[in-house]
């Protein structure tokens, strides 16, 4: 291969993902969108962003739930921050959510929204959204 062609190969390598990057970007700009490429990268780990956002775009996702079911207590706490107890649920929450739910112990708040995950044997096993009860 001479000097011209390996150039002409690098330089489409370098390119193309550039152009497919920024292509998405342009096409899922959203703040909000669940296909926003920083919502993506969060969702495989390999991104931060700031967790009241994440957990608004959730509201969007196709599967939400497979962000937290299967996981442990500490896997979601580092992924979504501290959890909060049903306790400290907004009134809304309280009030919407079976009495099970509130007294059970197995039932937490994804920090102060309004997403439950309810554990069994220290897994999630149901991602809840509270919302128009």
């Amino acid at each position: 291969m001479t000097g011209k062609g390996r150039r002409s190969l690098i330089l489409i390598l370098v390119a193309l993902p550039c152009l497919l990057i920024a292509g998405w970007e342009s096409l899922y700009c959203g703040y909000y969108d669940p296909k926003n490429l920083a919502y993506v990268l969060w969702k495989h780990d390999l991104w931060k962003v700031d967790t009241s956002r994440a957990l608004a775009v959730m509201t969007h996702d196709q599967d939400p739930a497979s962000l937290v079911v299967g996981k442990s207590k500490d896997q979601i706490d580092k992924k979504f921050g501290p959890l909060a107890p049903m306790s400290e649920a907004s009134a809304y929450v309280r009030g919407c959510a079976s009495q099970e739910e509130l007294t059970s112990g197995n039932s937490v708040m994804l920090r102060q929204s309004e997403w439950m995950v309810t554990f069994s044997d220290n897994r999630a096993v149901e991602l809840t959204l509270v919302k128009g009860c």
